[in-house]
């Protein structure tokens, strides 16, 4: 997770066959210093630790959720900003971590957790 999330690593090709390095020369991340177009990133203050961190409280102790038969999106408020995270639940009950970013807020219509 913390790879995909500080600097874009991919385990499966991209829609061109090729692969992603699995190194810190990599900015497709969420880090302030992304180089992926689009990308919503965090707070040039937060360390990559920091980040890890919220990605982690987010996932174990989401504020809002959403479910889906596989998919499940949840968010949390960290420090004034925003995080979503997304990840499955196999049909054998194993996790998949998706993704993790921050957001500008929850979504109307997002449970709140309990």
């Amino acid at each position: 997770m913390p790879g995909h999330v500080l600097y874009g690593w991919r385990d499966h090709p991209g829609r061109n066959g090729q692969g992603w390095p699995h190194d810190e020369s990599l900015a497709d991340g969420h880090r302030w210093d992304s180089q992926r177009p689009g990308a919503s990133t965090f707070p040039k203050e937060w360390t990559d630790q920091q980040i890890v961190d919220a990605v982690r409280d987010t996932l174990e102790q989401p504020t809002h959720f959403r479910a889906a038969t596989v998919r499940r999106t949840v968010w949390r408020e960290i420090d004034g900003l925003t995080v979503r995270a997304e990840y499955n639940v196999r049909p054998d009950g194993k996790i998949a971590f998706r993704t993790a970013f921050p957001v500008e807020d929850v979504p109307k219509g997002a449970e709140v957790a309990q």
